[in-house]
């Protein structure tokens, strides 16, 4: 079965829904992570204490960028979850239209593997590195995401995520390797501010606010 979520733009900012389908299919662990990353796209400040264990852990491929070497890309805790909560938010400020599409879903006791297409349609301005006017208007690109959550007394303790992100890039590019280049030098000084921010103690990117129309908080 397909399951597909969205996320559309209406005319100024913000998104005018935000919505996950019934995982009519599925068992508890895929319908609590879409739960919970629906609340996290709305910026609701509880999910880590209302899902989380204490010594919850997440990892994406972009984090190896922003946290120092020694963490080998995991941010942790209460920190992770609402830095993972402001990049789906800024999302939706380089997308007219967001939608997460399902693939597939293994469950175990303790552990799910969600497969997941992550499509962006229609760009709104600068956005991942590439400036102004160089994502031609129209592109739909798709991601491809596996992650890996593991659970413990009824709570996520573990994400780790694996996303194609080169493929990302190649299909926000059209293919034009020189722009791919580009656009992924330009975001050094953006990467190189995060981890400078996470070292401070601070959130790697400012709090974009509410741009899915939920007002949960």
């Amino acid at each position: 079965m397909t399951i597909c979520c969205r996320y559309l733009q209406s005319e100024g900012k913000k998104m005018s829904e935000v919505s996950f389908s019934e995982a009519i299919d599925a068992q508890g662990k895929l319908a609590f992570a879409k739960e919970m990353q629906r609340r996290m796209f709305a910026g609701d400040k509880s999910v880590f204490k209302d899902c989380c264990t204490e010594d919850f852990r997440h990892r994406t491929p972009e984090f190896h960028f922003i946290t120092p070497a020694e963490d080998a890309g995991w941010l942790k805790g209460e920190f992770a979850i609402e830095t993972m909560s402001r990049y789906f938010r800024s999302d939706g400020g380089g997308w007219a239209d967001i939608k997460v599409t399902d693939v597939s879903a293994v469950e175990t006791n303790d552990l799910l593997i969600w497969e997941f297409i992550w499509s962006g349609d229609n760009p709104t301005g600068p956005y991942g590195g590439f400036e102004d006017g160089e994502r031609r208007e129209g592109m739909h690109v798709d991601m491809r995401v596996v992650e890996y959550w593991r659970f413990r007394d009824g709570k996520v303790c573990e994400i780790d995520a694996c996303n194609d992100s080169l493929g990302y890039y190649y299909d926000m590019a059209d293919g034009n390797w020189d722009l791919i280049v580009k656009a992924i030098k330009n975001n050094i000084g953006w990467w190189a501010g995060q981890r400078e921010n996470i070292e401070k103690g601070e959130y790697p990117i400012p709090d974009p606010g509410n741009v899915f129309g939920d007002e949960r908080s």
